[in-house]
């Protein structure tokens, strides 16, 4: 075996992902929406004034320490709304860009936020999601918002494919979207009949936060869609 052989292959694996990263941002994001927005909470805000403040469901996959799971459960007030956080608690299962394994663990424990409406699913997404899906109606008249911050491809294609049968109808945040998210999305969008709309986004980089919504649709076949050579080192 050549001595170059492992750089060489891990070499050639970033070059894929970021082609695959253009290629699904060129199928499902563009045009990219029109409201640009500085930051999250401005992007939090916009979520606020389009849903209203109405007695949503909220869905989180990645709590952490409970920031962002406090930030919206502050703008939507109504008595009745309710806010559901999963998460391990353990951190990343593996390896995410620079972050390695069990990174944003908080020792297993929940954030301590003491809001009645709110409550937290613990444990790994494909052992817990599944459960509170089947015990659980999130497809009724009240908005359904769920916000993505899985970060991996596996976990954030895992949560969708599992929505996709109990809600046929939900707008949702995705936190680092221009990663492994937009390509975990665009590989959904291919097997499972969705209309998907994007109405902002943050100017944040790296990570920029995009807010949507998507529907569920009869399926029909694509058009055929020539695709532009795309050079894998850039």
């Amino acid at each position: 075996m050549n001595e170059e052989d492992g750089p060489v292959s891990e070499r050639h694996a970033k070059a894929l992902a970021r082609r695959r990263l253009k290629q699904a941002l060129a199928a499902i994001y563009d045009p990219p929406p029109a409201v640009l927005l500085p930051d999250r909470d401005a992007l939090c805000d916009y979520v606020r004034a389009t849903l209203g403040d109405a007695p949503l469901t909220y869905l989180e996959f990645g709590v952490k320490g409970g920031r962002s799971f406090k930030r919206i459960a502050e703008r939507f007030t109504h008595a009745d709304a309710r806010f559901i956080g999963f998460d391990s608690f353990e951190g990343l299962p593996e390896d995410w860009l620079f972050q390695p394994q069990g990174r944003f663990s908080t020792g297993g424990k929940p954030p301590d936020l003491r809001d009645p409406r709110m409550r937290f699913v613990t444990g790994w997404f494909q052992n817990a999601l599944p459960g509170f899906l089947n015990e659980n109606d999130i497809g009724g008249a009240a908005p359904l918002l769920v916000h993505y911050d899985a970060d991996l491809y596996g976990s954030t294609l895992f949560v969708l494919a599992e929505l996709w049968r109990h809600a046929d109808d939900y707008y949702f945040l995705f936190d680092e979207f221009f990663q492994e998210e937009a390509v975990a999305l665009y590989d959904f969008s291919r097997a499972f009949p969705v209309e998907i709309e994007f109405l902002a986004q943050t100017t944040t980089t790296p990570f920029k936060q995009v807010f949507g919504r998507m529907r569920r649709v009869e399926f029909k076949p694509r058009r055929a869609i020539e695709e532009k050579p795309c050079d894998a080192s850039s």
